[in-house]
């Protein structure tokens, strides 16, 4: 039996790689290079044509160009930064999902919600840009992968890639005649209710509410006129690839069918719950109401409506605290969901009545090569670290997290 000498809480944290999901893409991926302009080697890059160019070549090209300026003596001084010299402009944004991404909706929402400029200073490796390419209303999406520091002349250089041709979204088509219809939709910020509209669909995707990854959120659906066998279908486009067939975009309704013709029959109820294998920003989310068949998102039905609306798909910040003495930790997707890219995913395990802990950890599943397991002794990642792991493991562990132990009852955690 222990007790505690002071409050002490134990930190798991969770660095995650790629995870994969289905989808389309006709985005097209290119390099490129941008060297100090001072010397023979191309200090301008041309995001359209993708091509480097020379001092020569015509302003009205050039895209990206190094602004090191000639001084005397020798060596140069490497200025970190490029500018348009055309219309081109940069919006940094380095949250911003550089590898799912495929839909031109969701560059242009994280366009418009920046502040664009057409000089970029103090770039680093891995900053993110929307960028607006000039005269045109199509953008590219850069990240810097290396920058290339030296003493020689001209042998300076920032090396980035960047995708353009984003998907315009198309999504499925539907129809219905006008008779039991969705009277009000509510879910997180979202309060709409309205009538049927002529051939059975509305798009509000103009009314949008925030969910973070890993959070659970209800969603209620009103029938404005409802029937025996009427039934509910909601579906969440997760992946952005403007469709709902891929894993997890049907939502489980719970159905209340209408017992007569009087307003307000249901409701229909559901929880909505973006995993770690959303991408995130704006997505589309559609709601139907049909009689006497199994609703589908896309086609005709004889009666019923269809509306879509929008979910900004928020990533996880931060981290969450448990008090418990028990439980399995997942990642941000949960038993069977998956992760984002790249994530940080941080939980802290603590005793409300204790001041120290002892932990068995009874077994660790995480992806070889590329998931990496943290636990810390404290509440961050600045924390004495205590165990870190890349692979299965199968044999129990105990961690005791405190400096100075004398008897009284001790709390115990099993992962």
């Amino acid at each position: 039996m222990k007790q505690l000498y002071k409050i002490k809480t134990l930190l798991i944290l969770f660095l995650l790689g790629y995870s994969f999901s289905q989808g389309y893409s006709q985005v097209t991926t290119h390099t490129g290079v941008i060297w100090n302009l001072i010397g023979p080697n191309q200090g301008a890059w041309d995001l359209v044509a993708n091509v480097g160019l020379s001092s020569g070549a015509s302003s009205t090209l050039k895209d990206m160009k190094n602004t090191t300026t000639v001084a005397s003596p020798a060596p140069y001084i490497f200025n970190n930064e490029w500018t348009a010299m055309n219309t081109t402009l940069f919006v940094k944004n380095n949250s911003f999902d550089y590898i799912n991404t495929t839909l031109y909706s969701v560059v242009d929402a994280a366009y418009n919600a920046g502040s664009p400029v057409s000089t970029v200073s103090n770039v680093a490796v891995n900053d993110i840009y929307i960028v607006k390419l000039r005269g045109t209303s199509d953008y590219a999406v850069l990240k810097v992968t290396n920058i290339t520091l030296t003493s020689s002349d001209n042998l300076d250089k920032i090396d980035f890639e960047y995708k353009k041709n984003f998907v315009a979204a198309s999504y499925c088509s539907v129809y219905a005649i006008c008779d039991e219809y969705i009277y009000q939709v509510q879910v997180g910020s979202i309060n709409n209710i309205s009538n049927c509209t002529s051939g059975g669909y509305e798009d509000y995707t103009g009314l949008s509410t925030d969910m973070t990854i890993g959070q659970s959120y209800s969603i209620t659906v009103i029938n404005g006129y409802g029937y025996l066998s009427d039934e509910c279908g909601i579906w969440v486009d997760w992946n952005q690839d403007a469709d709902f067939n891929d894993v997890n975009e049907t939502i489980v309704v719970s159905n209340s069918p209408g017992n007569g013709e009087l307003l307000g029959d249901g409701p229909y109820t559901a929880t909505i719950t973006p995993s770690g294998g959303a991408n995130t920003g704006p997505t589309r989310i559609r709601i139907r109401i049909v009689w006497a068949e199994t609703p589908s998102p896309c086609d005709s039905s004889t009666w019923g409506e269809t509306e879509d609306y929008t979910i900004n798909v928020v990533p996880i910040s931060g981290h969450q605290t448990y008090y418990t003495c028990s439980d399995i930790f997942y990642d941000s997707g949960g038993a069977s969901g998956n992760y984002s890219n790249n994530e940080n995913y941080m939980v802290t395990y603590t005793s409300s009545n204790y001041t120290c802990i002892r932990a068995v950890i009874d077994f660790y599943n995480i992806e070889t090569n590329f998931d990496y397991l943290y636990i810390y002794n404290g509440t961050s990642d600045s924390s004495p670290l205590l165990v870190l792991r890349q692979f299965n493991f199968k044999t129990s562990q105990v961690l005791e997290t405190c400096e100075v132990w004398i008897k009284k009852l001790f709390s115990m955690f099993h992962f």
